[in-house]
């Protein structure tokens, strides 16, 4: 990849394993060091690290702020992170629920 100033990232970690995921997100860390970097993202995982966070509602700005600033805001932000926060639990939950059970 050349040193480009601006990195574009559009759900670069969406559909990987939580290991891979780390893997990626930390060569994404590297990347960024001297870059203006656009991430379009819906995990959270991906987001806790920006410099600030924008966002869009009907193509309209919703609210823009760091991450912390936006779940004290408790507005659209904190909604979408409650929302992904209540469904990972809940796959989580029919995951475990799923495994059989072991021997004793």
């Amino acid at each position: 990849m050349r040193q480009a100033p601006i990195l574009i990232l559009d759900e670069a970690t969406a559909a990987l394993d939580s290991k891979t995921e780390t893997e990626v997100q930390e060569a994404i860390d590297r990347l960024e060091e001297g870059r203006t970097v656009i991430c379009m993202a819906h995990q959270l995982s991906t987001l806790r690290g920006m410099d600030r966070i924008i966002v869009l509602e009907a193509g309209r700005v919703e609210e823009k702020g760091t991450y912390n600033e936006l779940l004290e805001r408790n507005g659209a932000f904190a909604a979408i992170t409650s929302k992904l926060l209540w469904q990972n639990t809940i796959v989580t939950a029919k995951t475990l629920a799923m495994m059989p059970k072991l021997p004793e």
